[in-house]
């Protein structure tokens, strides 16, 4: 077990990093080679708007490896500068998940991905013994944040689908790779709207 609570694994930040941009670039490439019109300079926004999309989602996990935890609070870069939370200051904890949590002081907003953590369970530990001891929600509340959750990443994920099926009919240039992709699409589509309605009663 590490010794230090806060310790992070580069190579795993750096490898999440790299997976995205593939797979930025491979969307883009599936738009321009299976679409009516990739080539197109009127399709041009939307491969910008891809790349974007998966820069920023890519940034997220070098700024939790930038982000500092010393004895006094927290710091952590963000695109209009660095925020700092002092840990006296923490009124409220939220979204506090197996994969996540955000520390919330009067003006300041931290956000922290515990799946980068090398010991996720004693960086909460060290966060408990650090923050008003008020603040740290009950085991009740975490479970029905967690719950909550998923299941608002349920909705997202069925939301999404919902919209990439439309995406693939509309603009989709062969009818049997139509069938198919769509026929996927709604059956992930089902699965998720059976994991809302499990998430929603779980939570008490």
């Amino acid at each position: 077990m590490n010794s230090n609570p806060f310790e992070r694994s580069s190579s795993l930040v750096w490898a999440l990093t790299t997976i995205m941009m593939i797979v930025a670039f491979a969307f883009i490439f599936i738009f321009v080679k299976f679409t009516i019109g990739g080539t197109s300079a009127i399709c041009f926004p939307i491969y910008v708007g891809i790349f974007l999309f998966f820069a920023y989602i890519s940034s997220l996990p070098i700024i939790q490896l930038m982000t500092k935890y010393t004895d006094s609070g927290i710091e952590q870069p963000s695109i209009f500068g660095s925020k700092f939370l002092r840990w006296q200051d923490v009124k409220e904890i939220r979204n506090i998940t197996t994969g996540g949590i955000i520390l919330i002081g009067s003006e300041t907003k931290i956000n922290v991905n515990l799946f980068l953590f090398k010991n996720p369970q004693g960086f909460l530990s060290e966060i408990r013994s650090r923050i008003p001891e008020s603040v740290y929600p009950s085991d009740i509340e975490i479970n029905n944040e967690i719950y909550r959750r998923k299941q608002n990443d349920a909705g997202r994920s069925i939301i999404g689908t919902l919209i990439a099926i439309v995406m693939v009919i509309v603009i989709g240039k062969n009818m049997s790779a139509v069938i198919i992709i769509g026929l996927l699409m709604l059956a992930f589509m089902i699965y998720e709207i059976r994991n809302w309605l499990k998430y929603r009663s779980l939570q008490s």
